[in-house]
C-alpha cells in the first residue's frame, strides 16, 4: 500500500534560505557598537592572499614574453598601489585601535546635587488630599 510521494517543497524552500542566508554572511551594520572593530578587522583582511601575488607575477612574466611590457608594468604598478595602500590601511588601523566595547553598560549617573532640589521636589508625587478643591 502505497500512498502519494511526500512533498519536499518546504524542505527545499528552507534549505534554499539557508544557503543564502549562508552567502550574505554577517553584515556590518551601520552604527552598531561592532561596526569600528568589524570594519578594522575587514580592512586588515583586504590583503592580496600569496598565491594571487604568485599567480599576478606568472601573468607579468608571460606578458613581458610575449613583448607586452606595457601591461607588465601596470600590472605590476597597479598591483604595487593596491599592496602599499592596503598595508597603509592596516597599519593606520593598528595605530588607531576601535573603541571600547560600546555594548558596555554605561556609568552610572552622579547622585544628585542639593541645588537641584527643587527639580526632586517637583516630581514628588501628589495625593488628592494635597490639591486644592475647586467648587
Amino acid at each position: 500500500a502505497s500512498g502519494p510521494p511526500a512533498s519536499t517543497v518546504g524542505a527545499r524552500k528552507a534549505a534554499k534560505r539557508g544557503r543564502q542566508k549562508a552567502k550574505k554572511g554577517p553584515r556590518i551594520r551601520q552604527g552598531s557598537p561592532q561596526e569600528e572593530a568589524a570594519l578594522a578587522a575587514h580592512l586588515k583582511a583586504l590583503a592580496p592572499a600569496p598565491a594571487h601575488l604568485s599567480d599576478a607575477g606568472a601573468l607579468a612574466e608571460v606578458l613581458v614574453a610575449l613583448g607586452r611590457d606595457a601591461a607588465a608594468a601596470a600590472l605590476q604598478a597597479a598591483l604595487s598601489k593596491l599592496v602599499a595602500d592596503q598595508k597603509a590601511a592596516a597599519a593606520y588601523v593598528e595605530a588607531h585601535p576601535p573603541a571600547e566595547d560600546l555594548t558596555a553598560p554605561p556609568a552610572k549617573a552622579a547622585p544628585p546635587r542639593e541645588e537641584d532640589g527643587w527639580k526632586w521636589h517637583c516630581l514628588r508625587p501628589v495625593t488628592l488630599e494635597q490639591l486644592p478643591a475647586y467648587n
